[in-house]
């Protein structure tokens, strides 16, 4: 709402570090400034400050209907400075597009998101930046927020209601202004209107559905909650990477394939960006679902860590150390195995990995043959050779 928009730093409420840090960065030279922190916050409102302050020729973009074309026209003014929202959407080579104006001086970029763009920086333009944490708006701040809006609006609040209208709004700016606008036009304040959660909150609410339901082999709910983070403004690279840990995490080598489909998804997400990447993953989302399931790699990393409790110190056989006359013997030069301790000595026979569904069952039947020739030759794995 235009009407509630600061029109001056002396109306910006909150993040006072936050924008004492951004104001440094800007007269300091540096032409990559990345804001990120939950929406609602004021990273908009604190770049457009900024820039009136500053004088300096301003451009808006959104991160997910960025265009390397928009920008050369952009880029034709000369000296700039371009916000870009929801920076993180960005895929690789849209972010490759920004570094040489930034590097040449013709554009100062100030990126925001709410998600933590460490990691979806590509690193060039990661080295450039420097990134500024916004905070939700204390309880405090908040009603300073809504003492202003209500000279602003001309209207009186009752304590009661600004009490209830502040935790609603969660720390969030934006929503604080649309539930007194609510308020004041309806005169309404149901359980509804209190009961509201933050759009960070729901946006990991549906993110924890979607990974539940893939993990309970439901397609259509992993597709449903997918689609509702995505158009409710979530990133697709966050589902991608949430997606290829769930490749690992809940179905490992019961479908060695889950992994290269999520992973390639991830790829193709970074590298095509939105609006095409929701077929990536979509495609992904419902090959994870309907994939078998286990959770054996997280049993195996568990076990590993149990052993290494005790055992953490044991020194590595002599034969498998790389110098010359250890012992070690080649096994393709037996015909792919042979009889030799792995294990360090002390360590006796010890079960770590363990195989549940799909391709595990196979990799465990590869190993009961192997074993059964350790056996026929009287010789264990564990064992001195």
């Amino acid at each position: 709402m235009k009407e509630f928009q600061p029109k001056d730093w002396s109306e910006f409420i909150g993040n006072k570090k936050a924008v004492k840090l951004l104001k440094g960065a800007f007269n300091s030279g540096i032409r990559s400034i990345i804001l990120y922190g939950p929406v609602g916050v004021g990273k908009t409102t604190a770049a457009t400050l900024l820039a009136k302050e500053s004088g300096a020729l301003y451009f808006q973009m959104d991160g997910s209907r960025f265009s390397k074309s928009e920008l050369d026209k952009i880029l034709r003014f000369g000296n700039v400075l371009l916000f870009i929202d929801e920076i993180s959407r960005l895929n690789r080579t849209a972010q490759h597009s920004l570094l040489i104006p930034i590097q040449e001086g013709r554009l100062v970029l100030i990126g925001a998101s709410w998600e933590n763009p460490w990691k979806m920086l590509i690193p060039p333009l990661r080295s450039r930046s420097v990134l500024i944490e916004f905070k939700p708006l204390s309880f405090s701040e908040m009603r300073e927020l809504l003492d202003m809006l209500k000279e602003k609006m001309d209207i009186d609040v009752p304590d009661d209601v600004a009490r209830i209208l502040i935790r609603s709004a969660d720390g969030d700016i934006r929503r604080l202004q649309n539930l007194i606008m609510l308020w004041h036009n309806t005169g309404m304040l149901d359980d509804t209107l209190a009961g509201g959660v933050s759009d960070k909150d729901e946006f990991y609410d549906v993110i924890s559905a979607m990974i539940k339901s893939i993990r309970g082999s439901d397609p259509d709910a992993g597709v449903y909650y997918l689609m509702r983070f995505i158009e409710g403004g979530g990133s697709p690279e966050y589902v991608a990477r949430r997606l290829v840990i769930l490749a690992s995490e809940d179905i490992g080598n019961a479908d060695p394939r889950a992994l290269q489909i999520a992973t390639s998804a991830m790829y193709a997400v970074e590298h095509v960006g939105m609006p095409e990447a929701l077929f990536f993953l979509v495609q992904a989302a419902v090959y994870l679902a309907t994939a078998p399931k286990s959770n054996a790699t997280l049993e195996i990393i568990k076990n590993t860590r149990e052993l290494l409790e005790k055992y953490r110190t044991v020194e590595v056989p002599s034969h498998l150390i790389n110098r010359k006359g250890s012992g070690y013997k080649y096994p393709h030069a037996y015909g792919g195995w042979v009889s030799q301790r792995y294990m360090p000595y002390g360590i006796e026979k010890t079960d770590l990995v363990v195989y549940k569904a799909g391709y595990e069952k196979k990799m465990r039947e590869r190993l009961k043959i192997i074993r059964k020739e350790h056996e026929s030759s009287g010789q264990s794995p564990h064992q001195d050779d």
